[in-house]
């Protein structure tokens, strides 16, 4: 869960910011805006692998380490196979960004799959924590998406000051959903917050 929930406003940013993001880091020179628009929505196709690929890390870690060594193979086997037949059913019609999306499709399959094996290897409780607890990092990433969306067309940005105003806030507003929601993360979050406080009022005091 610690991932999907540091993973999640990452994977929006990178969806709503891929073009201002490459045009802000390498537009000058030869690398000019035909090759930004390309670069940007090969990152935008590949973003959608991000949450997958964690997925399926976090989940191949687990399962080795419970013994069952053999199914992230099994898995991994499949979605290898799976993402050549999309590449080849997409490249008529995608052509590069084909690449993108398959592997993003087979990534995400991927994971899911291990963390659906996974999760019947778990006890009731924690499987349960792990379900709400997905459910509230998505919908706090929903709200992060759709609060963007509205600050965007109230206040349109540049890549300047405003754009980065529009990310901070999207990001505050991504904590404040997950307080509302409680997730248990913010609690931790919140506990080391006033523990580092402490520890640094105690030294400035001593």
């Amino acid at each position: 869960t610690w991932t999907g929930f540091l993973l999640m406003p990452a994977v929006i940013l990178m969806l709503v910011w891929s073009q201002p993001m490459v045009q802000l880091l390498f537009h000058r020179g030869a690398f000019d805006f035909d090759a930004v628009e390309l670069t940007s929505s090969i990152l935008f196709g590949y973003t959608f692998a991000i949450i997958g690929l964690a997925m399926k890390d976090i989940s191949t870690i687990t399962l080795i380490a419970l013994g069952h060594q053999w199914l992230p193979v099994l898995v991994g086997f499949g979605s290898l196979l799976l993402g050549v037949v999309l590449k080849l059913v997409l490249i008529p019609g995608l052509g590069h960004l084909s690449i993108a999306y398959s592997t993003a499709i087979a990534s995400t399959v991927n994971g899911l799959v291990l963390l659906l094996v996974l999760s019947r290897l778990l006890p009731r409780k924690s499987r349960h924590l792990l379900r709400v607890s997905g459910w509230k990092v998505l919908v706090a990433g929903l709200v992060m998406l759709a609060f963007w969306f509205v600050l965007r067309n109230l206040r349109p940005a540049d890549k300047g000051l405003m754009s980065w105003l529009h990310v901070l806030a999207a990001m505050g507003v991504y904590v404040l959903a997950c307080a509302v929601l409680k997730l248990p993360q913010m609690g931790v979050l919140w506990t080391n917050l006033v523990f580092i406080r402490h520890r640094i009022w105690s030294g400035r005091r001593g």
